[in-house]
């Protein structure tokens, strides 16, 4: 700013000395023109003088001016650059700070996966003993509250998920029907201990599979169905599944969580749900909005929004509340009978004595607990288990002994999963044979079972898992 000034003043100087000079010349071209004119001579120089000092001050004042505007343009601008400079910079505060709330909450809830997996797993295990009447009461309330807290996690995992906007929906094909059975499955202990009775209704006309994302679903049908059971103290909870409407291959398909429990206030229902229209029709958005009353239902909102679904609710105080979910799907041209019996279960049931499969396990696990939990569960199938505790010793007995399925931990020391197997897969490049790998896992992002299968594992499983869905993983690489 003081260079502005200084540049003005010497700008001045020059413009009142070239005046002045311009002026000279003109009353020496006068004088010789006219030579008897002294006295006007002095005259001319005089004015010239005059004329002088009064054009130094007026332009003086003219630049002064200018740099007051200069000045107050310049103010100006420095003001509105720091106003942007700060603003971009609590942008990105702002920004850094929920990335790392992100990732704290979403290692937090993966640390905590691995020993549920063992709680949940040896529980479980716990089950399949002879126990006496109170002692399996005791189990099956651990189990419960095992599994509730297991679903916490989850929320957690996915509110974090949701905010770092990672949250995204699979869509692969899946049975509907069986879905829902195993849904009311999972909620029959805590409906029978209240002594409710769970029902489930599903219509005749969904005989064919769909497509969408059946984790999810089965995610906002555990949610209401859990909120029902929970604020219901006599009578029933029901679950039903119609279908609104088809066309070609697309079906929508109704969902209805129905209880007879306390129901809940226009304020209670404003506050969860938000504010339903004359149809009791709540507006969604895809933009995740967290309403402070805990994770599940602003997850399940968010959920059927990003499945372009609609929610309905109808309730009354002491009556009852029922809950209607409306969600499209792609349906698949395969019509689908009544879900059977699970294969592995059934197998696994009827072996004949003294039949022997003739399996063989390797058990890479760094984690002791999750160790026993794997063996045991094996070994109750007569299957014959080594362990490992890091990727590098997977190759000291695979060059003693022939393994039909490798189950893989991802975090191990020494040697990790995704590397031990990238090996593994370089060497049968060589030798034409294949041996299936199944990740296993505390890891429950969609980005890390890719991370699985393109380092050349088969499959993938998140711990905890329940044993009906372990034994039906291995069996799935056996035959």
């Amino acid at each position: 700013m003081n260079n502005e000034r200084t540049s003005n003043n010497s700008l001045s100087v020059k413009a009142t000395v070239f005046y002045f000079i311009l002026g000279l010349l003109f009353l020496i071209f006068m004088s010789n023109s006219d030579k008897t004119l002294i006295n006007y001579w002095m005259l001319g120089t005089s004015f010239l003088f005059l004329s002088t000092v009064i054009f130094y001050f007026a332009i003086g004042l003219f630049l002064k001016r200018e740099d007051k505007a200069a000045d107050e343009k310049s103010e100006e601008s420095h003001k509105f650059k720091e106003m942007y400079d700060a603003a971009y910079q609590d942008k990105v505060n702002a920004e850094i700070m929920n990335a790392a709330k992100s990732q704290f909450l979403s290692n937090m809830s993966q640390e905590i996966r691995t020993p549920m997996s063992g709680i949940i797993g040896m529980t479980e295990l716990m089950m399949l003993t002879n126990l006496t009447k109170e002692q399996k009461e005791y189990v099956d309330i651990i189990n419960f509250s095992s599994s509730t807290l297991l679903a916490i996690i989850n929320d957690i995992l996915d509110f974090s998920r949701i905010e770092s906007g990672k949250l995204k929906l699979e869509n692969i094909e899946f049975s509907i029907k069986e879905l829902i059975q195993k849904t009311s499955q999972i909620l029959d202990f805590e409906a029978r201990r209240k002594k409710l009775a769970l029902k489930v209704d599903i219509s005749p006309n969904i005989d064919y599979n769909i497509y969408g994302d059946p984790l999810r679903i089965n995610q906002i049908l555990i949610n209401l169905t859990k909120n029902a059971v929970k604020y219901t103290e006599n009578g029933s909870v029901s679950i039903s599944l119609f279908e609104k409407s088809r066309a070609d291959s697309k079906a929508v398909l109704r969902f209805i969580v129905t209880d007879t429990g306390i129901g809940f206030s226009p304020d209670k229902v404003e506050s969860l749900f938000g504010v339903p229209d004359g149809q009791g029709r709540v507006k969604l958005s895809k933009d995740f909005e967290y309403t402070g009353v805990g994770f599940g239902i602003p997850i399940v909102r968010h959920l059927i929004a990003l499945m372009d679904g609609e929610l309905m609710i109808a309730t009354e105080n002491n009556k009852g509340t029922s809950i209607t979910i409306d969600i499209p799907f792609k349906i698949s041209g395969i019509k689908t009978a009544a879900a059977p019996e699970p294969a592995i279960v059934k197998q696994f049931s009827e072996e004949k004595p003294g039949e022997k499969r003739e399996v063989n396990i390797l058990i890479a696990e760094d984690n002791i607990v999750n160790q026993r939990l794997v063996k045991e569960l094996l070994v109750r199938k007569n299957y014959d288990v080594t362990i490992v505790e890091n990727g590098l010793k997977i190759f000291d007995v695979l060059e003693n002994k022939k393994f039909d399925i490798i189950l893989m931990d991802i975090q191990m020391p020494i040697m990790d999963g995704l590397e031990a197997t990238s090996i593994i897969r370089e060497i049968e490049k060589g030798t034409g044979k294949h041996i299936p790998i199944i990740g296993i896992t505390a890891y429950a992002v969609k980005a890390d079972k890719e991370k699985c299968i393109s380092a050349g594992m088969d499959d993938y499983m998140s711990k905890p898992f329940v044993k009906e869905e372990f034994y039906r993983m291995i069996e799935k690489y056996l035959q």
